[in-house]
Order: C-alpha cells, then sequence, then structure tokens
C-alpha cells in the first residue's frame, strides 16, 4: 500500500499525477486522467510494470493551463452564418416585419462561431507528464517500503510474543 505525488511543468501546463495503490494478487491499474492523455494510457501502464509488479494502483493525472490553451481556436462558420440570415431574411419578408439585424445576433445562433481545441498534446508536455509520472511512481514505491518496513516490525513484535507464550505453555506442561 502507497501513495505517490509527482509535479512537473511544460511552458504552458502544470502535471499533476498521484498514485494510490493498495495490496492485490494481480496487476490492476485504473487510469483516471483528462483526455488529452488517453492517448498515452498503454504507455504510462508499460512504465507502470517497472515499478510495481502486483496491487490495485489507481493513476490520477491533472493539467492546469497556463494563461489559456496555446491549441485552442475559434472557427467561424460562414456557410452557416449565410443559410442563417437568408433564412432570416425570408421570415422576415413573410412576416412583414422590419428589423434591423445586428452582427452580436449572427454570434450568438448556434454553431456559427465554435471554440475548438486541438487534442495532441506537444512534446514538451508529454515530457513533463512522463516526468511527473516517474516522480510520482518512485514517492509511491518509497512509501510502500516505508510501510513494508513497519508491518514487519509488527509482525517481528506479535511473533516474540508468541514465542513466549509458547515457551509458558511448554512450562505448564
Amino acid at each position: 500500500t502507497g501513495f505517490g505525488l509527482g509535479r512537473s511543468e511544460s511552458p504552458f501546463s502544470q502535471i499533476d499525477v498521484s498514485l494510490r495503490a493498495v495490496n492485490g494478487r494481480f496487476l490492476e491499474v485504473r487510469f483516471h486522467a483528462a483526455r488529452e492523455f488517453y492517448a498515452f494510457e498503454t504507455e504510462i501502464k508499460k512504465r507502470l510494470a517497472k515499478y510495481f509488479e502486483r496491487g490495485t494502483v489507481d493513476i490520477f493525472i491533472s493539467r492546469r493551463l497556463r494563461g489559456g490553451n496555446p491549441h485552442q481556436s475559434v472557427q467561424v462558420n460562414k456557410h452557416l452564418a449565410k443559410q442563417y440570415l437568408e433564412a432570416y431574411r425570408t421570415l422576415a419578408r413573410e412576416l412583414k416585419i422590419r428589423s434591423p439585424l445586428h452582427i452580436e445576433t449572427i454570434a450568438r445562433w448556434p454553431d456559427v462561431i465554435k471554440a475548438e481545441e486541438d487534442q495532441t498534446v506537444p512534446s514538451a508536455e508529454k515530457k513533463a507528464l512522463f516526468q511527473a509520472f516517474d516522480m510520482a511512481c518512485k514517492a509511491c514505491d518509497k512509501e510502500r517500503l516505508r510501510e513494508g518496513k513497519s508491518l514487519r516490525k509488527d509482525m517481528e513484535k506479535v511473533l516474540e510474543l508468541l514465542e513466549k507464550e509458547i515457551i509458558h505453555i511448554q512450562s505448564i506442561r
């Protein structure tokens, strides 16, 4: 059983990785990450196998962007805007309504203006992800060793007490 944290930074983001491991017969990995990192799930699981042979390991990965997302862009669908405009004008003629049309109105029509995000992860961010992941694995492994030593110490105390009890019982016979 153990827990580990890792943090690394790229030029435009901060990556946090936390691992939670509990004892188990087989290696079971549960992946919880920002969708941008789904493409790295297989690679992360392979890397995890270098640190863990068995147990249930939850991997949590978060991403904090600094100053907005440089991979986000605004798209204008001019063709759709023209279709809306023609429909608007047709409706206005049919209903005999004279009303000025403002650009703010056109911009609010569904799907005329959309923000889109490029899902590709830049190499600097991928490097930061794996740095944070390795840090979390090492910290978790260190915690598991510490806990293992503590459990061993507790079990040795119990064995000592049992040995004393066995000697006591044998002396009674």
